[in-house]
């Protein structure tokens, strides 16, 4: 309708249009939904053509509206703040320099508050919002012994350094007891604190979160004081196993406020830490469908994501939103059954050094300085450890079996590719575990050992 001679309201693009529409990637069907419509609007009455013309106008000037909007947004917004030049080193931080930020007319922001002779540890020690840690990384490291505590080193870790991301039910617990004896890293107050899976709300790529969660998070969860005293000699972090799940409503915004974060997670046979995700809530807490229902009902028919329902995308869709929000050098990923089993060392060896921690200042066993907490492999919560199966017809575990098997070969293929873990032994692994557990079965019922 807008290449319509007849139409009084586009003059010259109205006579340019056949030329303009000829060269179009698309013009076979512009011409066809053009034609279409001059058939409907002949057969229309004047008014309802008027109205319909009126009715494209305004969905066509709605739409370059938007498009400005969108580009004013990248150009002059938040969108360019976020092109701000950067690269974070894995240990010793490879600072960038921030570009020149424009806003429009009239606006004044400063992006950068601190004075040209402050260094990285004098900025984090005044920070008490994620906007102002983010601005101190990307301050000098090198200074004089007076703001260093003395000791006049470069600080070595960045603040928080690393996430224990995920997932719960995977050892995370006793990987969090096992790091914390580590003479170079600085032990949160406690496990699991929720800040950012639970206590923030995020709006597109922004985190609302309380001044007052902000503050506690830095000074009093993650330790500023003592971090600046030690001068960044110790890695500070956090340990909340829900935040790898979160990866469609996480990974952008921590991408933005923590670019420089190191993530670790645990993954665990699906069908395994599903059993016992629903034992631990319903044995601990009293919640989840395993409460009041058996445990096959709850594999086949509860939907609750927090609960342990072995969804079809149980880890593949939330790794792949990580993976498109950090590099690859920022992410580890653990097989649960190799932590707790014969390649523990490997494993715990590798995390180490991933996270740029001497290894040999720690054993390389997660029993190691438990004196006797946990299992024979050092899992400290290991509620199911005695139990001698759990009773699965048949039909039920060979359903689940089919649904996770799908998202483990969309999860092999994402580590293969990036270069993360051994796809074929990660199957293996698995593949493993299903078919003893099958093999219990008799007369349609199974004896389930969880891995």
């Amino acid at each position: 309708t807008f290449c319509d001679r007849k139409s009084p309201s586009f003059g010259t693009f109205a006579t340019n249009c056949g030329r303009w529409s000829a060269g179009w990637p698309g013009a076979t069907l512009w011409s066809s939904g053009r034609a279409a419509a001059i058939k409907k609007m002949g057969n229309a009455s004047p008014a309802k053509a008027a109205r319909f013309r009126a009715l494209l106008r305004t969905a066509f000037y709605g739409a370059l509206i938007a498009w400005l909007l969108i580009l004013t947004y990248e150009t002059y917004g938040d969108g360019a703040s976020r092109r701000m030049v950067r690269s974070w080193g894995s240990t010793d931080v490879q600072l960038g320099t921030a570009e020149v930020v424009r806003h429009p007319p009239g606006e004044t922001r400063q992006r950068i508050r601190f004075g040209s002779n402050t260094t990285f540890l004098d900025g984090i020690k005044t920070c008490e919002s994620f906007k102002c840690v983010k601005e101190a990384h990307l301050l000098p490291r090198e200074g004089t012994p007076g703001a260093r505590g003395g000791n006049g080193t470069n600080a070595r870790f960045n603040f928080p350094h690393f996430l224990i991301a995920g997932y719960s039910k995977s050892a995370t617990t006793s990987l969090y007891k096992h790091l914390n004896m580590h003479p170079q890293v600085l032990s949160p107050v406690k496990k699991e604190p929720g800040y950012l899976s639970e206590h923030c709300k995020y709006i597109g790529r922004k985190i609302k979160c309380s001044p007052e969660f902000q503050q506690d998070y830095l000074v009093h969860l993650l330790k500023r004081d003592e971090f600046v005293k030690r001068g960044g000699e110790v890695a500070p972090y956090e340990a909340t196993p829900r935040i790898l799940d979160m990866g469609p409503e996480l990974a952008e915004i921590l991408a933005e406020i923590m670019p420089w974060v190191k993530l670790v997670g645990v993954l665990r046979e699906p069908i395994s830490r599903a059993i016992s995700k629903y034992h631990m809530f319903a044995t601990k807490f009293g919640l989840g469908c395993y409460v009041n229902e058996t445990l096959p009902f709850c594999l086949r028919n509860d939907r609750d994501r927090w609960y342990g329902y072995p969804r079809k995308s149980y880890y593949s869709d939330p790794l792949w939103y990580w993976l498109d929000s950090f590099p690859t050098n920022q992410l580890k990923i653990i097989q649960y059954e190799d932590l707790v089993g014969d390649r523990q060392a490997e494993e715990l060896h590798g995390l180490k050094e991933f996270l740029g921690l001497d290894p040999t200042l720690t054993g390389d066993s997660l029993s190691w300085g438990l004196d006797g907490d946990g299992d024979d492999s050092g899992n400290a919560n290991c509620r199911h450890c005695d139990s001698p199966g759990w009773p699965i017809d048949e039909f039920t575990y060979r359903q689940m079996v089919d649904k996770v098997r799908m998202d483990t070969d969309q999860l092999v293929r994402l580590l293969d590719k990036h270069g993360l873990a051994d796809g074929a032994r990660w199957r293996q692994n698995w593949e493993k575990i299903w078919e003893e557990n099958l093999a219990t079965c008799k007369e349609g019922a199974c004896m389930i050992q969880l891995s």
